[in-house]
């Protein structure tokens, strides 16, 4: 999520992927099926699928990789369908979690997941450096390029749908992470971060109360880094409280007199 990457574009073939995912220029692979069936466990769009499909026959060109991870290793390629996934997940500006696309992943096999994530995420960005870099919105070209960052609103309708929080947190949460002061407290910090604690807050607003390691699974950080920015955003909570009234996103049954809930 740190850098534009390009994945350079492959020449035409009369080949196509089965429904789903057809397009004249990704030929026949023998990941389409994992590609098609993971896709659907994970729910992602049919656009992802094709992303994935040309980055997989990209790294396939890069003798690094195929060193590495031959084809006819089959215990590696599941594991390379789905990091090539989450590489197009993030080539299309779709903002998923390692937590999100590793969720059905064993244990053992997550080390190994992020080693071939962090493989052909390397292959790309060096592609990034002679390649032109293409708009993500382009029509003629929509998987072409990575966005530079996720916002803190899309990480916090990714981390909600991980944890299943309601609408009612999800969207109060959003409106939370608009005002001017939780911008500046959470400047310079990572945007999966600052959406897991506005979502602590916003969820216990709601009066829903989880502990701070759920929203550190979903961002994927440690729960001592969840807990020390969430006395961040308390403090910044409290200051704006002696300037007036709160505003109503921020207010609660515990923070705000005669706040009624729903």
């Amino acid at each position: 999520m740190d850098d534009s990457i390009t994945v350079q574009p492959l020449p035409p073939s009369s080949s196509q992927l089965a429904k789903p995912a057809t397009e004249p220029n990704t030929p026949n692979h023998p990941y389409d099926y994992e590609l098609l069936l993971l896709s659907e466990r994970l729910s992602l769009p049919d656009d992802v699928v094709l992303a994935a499909k040309r980055i997989i026959l990209r790294v396939e060109r890069e003798p690094c990789f195929t060193k590495q991870y031959h084809k006819s290793n089959k215990n590696s390629s599941s594991v390379i369908v789905r990091a090539a996934l989450f590489a197009a997940c993030r080539q299309l500006g779709i903002p998923k979690t390692f937590k999100e696309i590793e969720i059905d992943l064993p244990n053992d096999r997550k080390p190994h997941f992020h080693k071939i994530f962090k493989l052909i995420d390397s292959i790309l960005k060096k592609d990034a450096l002679t390649s032109p870099i293409a708009d993500v919105d382009s029509c003629n070209s929509p998987t072409n390029a990575f966005p530079s960052s996720f916002s803190i609103e899309d990480f916090i309708s990714s981390q909600a749908k991980t944890m299943g929080l309601n609408d009612t947190i999800r969207d109060r949460a959003i409106e939370i992470s608009k005002y001017d002061e939780i911008r500046n407290n959470f400047a310079g910090k990572r945007a999966n971060v600052a959406a897991a604690v506005i979502l602590s807050f916003a969820a216990e607003c709601e009066e829903h109360y989880f502990g701070s390691a759920p929203y550190g699974e979903a961002a994927n950080v440690g729960a001592s880094t969840v807990v020390s920015s969430q006395k961040g955003l308390l403090k910044v909570v409290e200051e704006m409280s002696t300037r007036g009234p709160l505003p109503p996103p921020f207010r609660a049954r515990w923070n705000y007199r005669n706040y009624r809930v729903g």
